[in-house]
């Protein structure tokens, strides 16, 4: 849920150090991306759609594909959630459905039934970067190769490209830093991510031009890693929809679902 504000933060952060002083509509970008940063400043709830695909591969070893259809509906503040997802996997489907509420998360899956766990670390990590003072930092460091601003109808379109991966680079590191991957484990998966290598990433985001509110978001890019001497290689493409502002006020994890739930270490596999 977090990682849709995230990412449209995150973008629009990028292009206020970043673009050019072209206009749109005797707007420059700058003046865009400061009136959307404002109206999501504001954002209190929303609905949305995302589409998740993701390959994984190493060349003539393997090659696994896999997707992610959602909907649901999200509150900023204190985080809640709820969302439906269907996966498809190496020719398998899968139905889930989740519940995210007081730093605790309710997942059910077709093989276990409903499951909790709490997510309070996962949270504080998606929070890292929500301060503009440390994108700001960060971003006067790195730089960007691409950057297009546009109107297309009612959206503004602004465009990102980092070829060489330099920002999620620094990303990584900063998170590193901030201990961010001590929930994955030991010393070895951590060392996985920190030899991960970025490209070929794209922010494209929509901004409706009366709301200043982001209506679509698409993010995209390569990761490379050396996984057991074999360079594994993992591309991602995320598209997600937002709408219905301010029309959520309340979700409520139903009382069956509590009741039903068990606590994910009591399974075997976990």
């Amino acid at each position: 849920m977090k990682s849709l504000h995230y990412h449209a933060l995150v973008m629009l952060l990028m292009l206020a150090l970043l673009v050019s002083g072209c206009g749109v509509d005797g707007l420059s970008s700058e003046e865009v991306y400061t009136k959307a940063l404002e109206a999501i400043s504001n954002i209190d709830s929303y609905t949305f759609t995302m589409e998740y695909h993701q390959s994984i591969s190493i060349p003539g070893v393997m090659d696994m594909q896999s997707q992610v259809s959602a909907t649901g509906q999200a509150i900023e503040e204190p985080p809640a959630m709820n969302m439906d997802m269907v996966v498809e996997a190496e020719g398998m489907v899968f139905y889930m459905s989740s519940y995210l509420v007081d730093d605790v998360m309710y997942l059910y899956m077709d093989e276990f039934g409903w499951v909790w766990m709490s997510v309070e670390e996962e949270l504080g990590l998606a929070q890292t970067f929500q301060d503009p003072a440390d994108f700001m930092k960060l971003l006067k460091e790195v730089g960007m190769e691409k950057i297009e601003f546009s109107r297309d109808g009612n959206y503004y379109i602004l465009d990102l490209f980092d070829e060489s991966g330099t920002f999620m680079d620094a990303m990584m590191e900063e998170v590193m830093a901030q201990g961010g991957l001590d929930m994955f484990g030991g010393a070895e998966v951590q060392e996985l991510f920190r030899d991960m290598e970025f490209s070929d990433i794209r922010y494209k985001l929509a901004v409706d031009t009366e709301t200043f509110l982001p209506a679509e978001v698409w993010i995209s890019y390569t990761a490379a890693i050396n996984f057991m001497n074999e360079e594994m290689i993992m591309e991602q493409d995320v598209h997600m929809t937002m709408d219905n502002y301010g029309t959520i006020d309340e979700i409520v994890v139903p009382q069956e679902v509590i009741d039903a739930a068990v606590h994910i270490e009591q399974l075997n596999g976990f």
